[in-house]
C-alpha cells in the first residue's frame, strides 16, 4: 500500500468525512486540508494547508496520526487547570521526547514537565538566554523555546499557556523565540498567546534515502528525484518589554 492510501485507510478507519483530489485531502465542514508530498518542492506556503511527506510519514507515522487527531479535536482532552507544571530533569525530558516528538530530543538547559496524576503528559524546553541590544540601545534577554510536545492521544487544553507562564514566572524573559515548521502549521495558537510573526527561514534542502527515508540536509537540491525543499521555518517572538 503506497502513501496516499495509507492515509486515506487512516482518515476511514477514524471515521472523519473528507473529499479526496489526488494528493489533497480536505475536512469536509471545515477549512482544514492536508496535502501530501513525496519529493515535491513547492514554490509558496498555503496557509490552509497541513503539509505531510512522505519520509515523515514512513519514521513518524504514529505522530502525523497524533497531530492529525490533535487538528480535529479527536484526542482525550484535559484541562490545563487539573495540571501541574514542574522541573524535570533531562533523562525524563529525554525518554519523553524520543517517545512523543517527532524530531525526538534535543539538547536544551531548561526543561518543564506538565503532570497530571502525576503522570508526566507534556514537556517544554528552553535555552539559556542570549543578551543583545536593541534599538533603543537596552539589554534583551531572549530565551529560546527549543520544544514542545504533548503525549500521544492527549490534547491539553492551555496547556501551552500554561508552561509559558510558569517559564515566565521564574526567568522573567525580556522575550521569547521559537521557530515553528511553516508546513506542519500551528501558527495561529501561538498568534492568541502574543507571539508575533518576525520572519520566516529560507528553505531547508533534504535527500532521502530511498531505502530507509532518512533525510540529511543539503545545500541544494541534487540531480536526483529524492531531494526536495521544504519551505522553511517561521521565526515567532513574544515580547515582555512595556
Amino acid at each position: 500500500m503506497n502513501f496516499i492510501s495509507e492515509f486515506k485507510c487512516f482518515l476511514e478507519n477514524e471515521k472523519i468525512d473528507f473529499i479526496q483530489n489526488e494528493n489533497l485531502f480536505l475536512v469536509k465542514n471545515s477549512n482544514i486540508s492536508f496535502l501530501l508530498l513525496e519529493f515535491e518542492t513547492l514554490n509558496e506556503s498555503l496557509d490552509y494547508h497541513y503539509i505531510f511527506r512522505i519520509d515523515t510519514w514512513v519514521n513518524s507515522k504514529e505522530m502525523i496520526k497524533n497531530r492529525i487527531r490533535t487538528i480535529l479535536g479527536l484526542n482525550q482532552k484535559i484541562y490545563g487547570r487539573q495540571t501541574k507544571i514542574l522541573k524535570i530533569n533531562q533523562v525524563e525530558a529525554k525518554a519523553f521526547l524520543i517517545e512523543n516528538h517527532f524530531l525526538g530530543f534535543r539538547k536544551a538547559k531548561i526543561k518543564y514537565g506538565c503532570f497530571f496524576k502525576e503522570e508526566l503528559i507534556g514537556v517544554m524546553t528552553f535555552n539559556n538566554p542570549k543578551k543583545f541590544l536593541n534599538l533603543e540601545n537596552e539589554f534583551i534577554n531572549s530565551y529560546e523555546l527549543i520544544q514542545f510536545s504533548i503525549k500521544l492521544g492527549i490534547s491539553i487544553i492551555g496547556g501551552l499557556d500554561k508552561f509559558l507562564s510558569q517559564f515566565v514566572s521564574d526567568y522573567k524573559p525580556d522575550e521569547i523565540m521559537t521557530y515553528l515548521d511553516v508546513e506542519w502549521g500551528g501558527g495561529k495558537s501561538w498568534e492568541n498567546l502574543g507571539f508575533e510573526l518576525k520572519s520566516i527561514s529560507p528553505p531547508i534542502y533534504f535527500e532521502i534515502n530511498p531505502i530507509t527515508f532518512q533525510k540529511t540536509k543539503i545545500d541544494m537540491i541534487q540531480n536526483s528525484q529524492f531531494s526536495y525543499a521544504n519551505l522553511g521555518n517561521k521565526k515567532m517572538v513574544k515580547s515582555f518589554r512595556n
